[in-house]
């Protein structure tokens, strides 16, 4: 949250100057990076006996999509991320359709990552308790109702404030909690390799999506665009919840 209320207050002093938000950001990342490689240490590992502990390859960790479980989660997590619109383009609808300052942006993402941080821990626990599969594909429903909230052409300042409550409610819902489920379906040697191959797919159909939309925006416009991804990730969201169905021990305990 700190890092859009800076970039928010260099706009108040200095409108428009996006390009002071771009040097302040490298600034404070190159802090960042000498911090983590002076000061981080890696803790001492034990050298341990490759016949108890197997070695971690790229084909033992590409063998994990075999394993059903396992494929399951990564072709849900990919699918619904392939209709997943980018926070960025949710915010420049809502900045198009109300018309807002330009400089007041970077409050969008403020107001979204402040729901998320408040809702992360008690959502976390009720997945634990309910089923994490459960819980993750209801959160693309709330990201639906999201997409809703956007698909009236006269949008109200109440419906800016619904629409960043749900989004950061969707990811107090899946972002981790997907992580979580999968986590229990690796091999304990295996399992960084699996989240980054989870990871990994996740992101790539987070690129297309983007893609996607961009192009439906230009041509058709916000609001076909916007009912196209919605109509998408309805039919997603029933195919998501079907697969996970499908194995109670997936759905109950992850």
């Amino acid at each position: 949250m700190l890092g859009p209320l800076v970039a928010f207050g260099l706009l108040a002093l200095a409108p428009d100057s996006f390009d002071a938000i771009f040097v302040v950001s490298f600034c404070f990342a190159l802090m960042g990076l000498g911090l983590l490689l002076l000061f981080v240490k890696n803790p001492p590992v034990e050298k341990l006996d490759e016949a108890v502990v197997p070695r971690v390859t790229v084909r033992a960790a590409a063998d994990l999509i075999r394993a059903p479980a396992f494929r399951i989660v990564l072709l849900v997590g990919s699918a619904l991320s392939l209709v997943t619109v980018s926070d960025s383009f949710l915010y420049l609808a809502m900045q198009e359709q109300l018309d807002f300052d330009i400089g007041s942006f970077p409050l969008l993402f403020v107001a979204t990552a402040l729901v998320y941080m408040v809702l992360a821990v008690p959502i976390g626990r009720i997945a634990d308790r309910l089923g994490r599969g459960r819980v993750f594909v209801a959160g693309y429903g709330v990201l639906a109702l999201a997409y809703a909230t956007l698909l009236p052409p006269n949008v109200v300042p109440l419906q800016l404030l619904i629409t960043l409550a749900l989004l950061g409610t969707y990811y107090a819902m899946t972002d981790g909690v997907l992580q979580a489920l999968a986590s229990t379906m690796i091999p304990a040697e295996l399992r960084a390799s699996g989240l980054g191959l989870l990871a990994s797919g996740i992101g790539l159909s987070r690129l297309f999506a983007s893609i996607f939309f961009g192009i439906a925006w230009t041509v058709l416009g916000i609001q076909a665009a916007m009912t196209i991804f919605l109509a998408s990730l309805v039919v997603m969201f029933v195919i998501a919840a079907i697969a996970l169905g499908g194995s109670r021990a997936q759905l109950s305990h992850g």
